[in-house]
């Protein structure tokens, strides 16, 4: 599709003009939203196709000049980040949560003296939904090493107040932020999300590895989530209703609860009690949830999406049931 009358276009023909089009708006107005210019932006099939392509970048530079990639994170964290980093061989610095399942900022703080190629910082986390506190961001970033890449991944939905975008951008350090609308939009259909960085040293070594299959009615609907600010607060509020009937399962004998903020939270089953038996049961009962081996956790833990009040009461229910047996 020549979207030119006047152009004899001999480059790529087809559609191709019409994606190369939608995407550069793509970029532009992502740079309008965040405060960034468009080459600063790297459009992205969601935070797993961001994922895969700043990992295998810096992989492949660390390699090419003759040295293991290394990258720190805390822990639980983000089943596919895990899994991306063993398949690049990265070297894996990880930094266990406490056991409230809260992040551990000094110990974190101590790892960048290692000067690794990656940090992330999965905020708010998956599995647990617990965000990373502005106070230890500001104190990461900060302490960020020069050749240090920080990887902020903002997937996930933070009922809490945080740091705008805009404003990690501004430290010093290379920061790379990465968005997806498929949480915070329930556009996880779309595959269409993006990073956005301060640096453009860091833009222009990603780029080259981005995927180029971009579809033209994603972008679009990534452009026009831009615009909506109300979905989101639909969002947050199925989110918040969710997790007040999920801290029933608090009451129940044995379970350990641990209070999220966001689109996931984990829970412990009691001693004894195994999650993928748990699931098997679920499963019967037309109910699918993830066991703890299936999110880097032990047998012991779940982890659910607040899909909905009714669904999560009814979670609870069914979870009362299989403990009293």
């Amino acid at each position: 599709m020549n979207l030119n009358p006047h152009l004899i276009d001999l480059t790529h023909g087809e559609e191709y003009p019409l994606v190369l089009r939608v995407k550069k708006e793509f970029a532009e107005a992502v740079a309008a939203f965040q405060g960034v210019e468009p080459k600063r932006v790297l459009p992205n099939n969601g935070s797993n196709g961001s994922l895969l392509t700043i990992l295998s970048a810096y992989a492949v530079k660390a390699f090419s000049e003759g040295k293991q990639p290394t990258i720190v994170y805390d822990t639980p964290q983000y089943f596919r980040t895990v899994h991306i980093a063993k398949q690049f061989r990265y070297g894996r610095i990880e930094v266990p949560r406490d056991a409230s399942l809260e992040f551990d900022a000094q110990t974190y703080l101590a790892t960048l003296q290692s000067n690794p190629a990656l940090a992330v910082l999965t905020t708010p986390n998956n599995p647990t939904g617990k965000p990373i506190s502005d106070k230890d961001l500001d104190a990461i970033l900060r302490a960020l090493p020069d050749e240090t890449v920080a990887l902020i991944d903002r997937t996930l939905t933070n009922l809490d107040s945080e740091m705008p975008t805009e404003e990690l951008l501004r430290y010093p350090g290379k920061i790379i932020v990465l968005h997806s609308f498929s949480k915070s939009h329930s556009l996880s259909a779309a595959r269409v999300g993006y990073a956005v960085t301060n640096s453009e040293e860091v833009a222009d070594h990603v780029r080259p590895k981005l995927n180029l299959g971009f579809n033209v009615d994603a972008l679009r609907a990534g452009m026009a989530a831009l615009q909506d600010s109300s979905r989101p607060e639909e969002v947050k509020e199925r989110i918040r209703v969710s997790l007040e009937e999920l801290g029933a399962a608090a009451t129940i004998s044995g379970v350990t609860y641990y209070p999220s903020r966001s689109n996931y939270a984990v829970l412990q089953l009691p001693e004894g009690q195994s999650a993928t038996q748990l699931r098997t049961f679920l499963e019967e009962k037309g109910m699918v949830i993830m066991a703890g081996p299936e999110i880097g956790m032990s047998d012991r833990y779940v982890r659910l999406h607040m899909t909905g009040k009714k669904e999560i009461a009814e979670f609870v229910r069914q979870l009362g049931a299989y403990l009293a047996k």
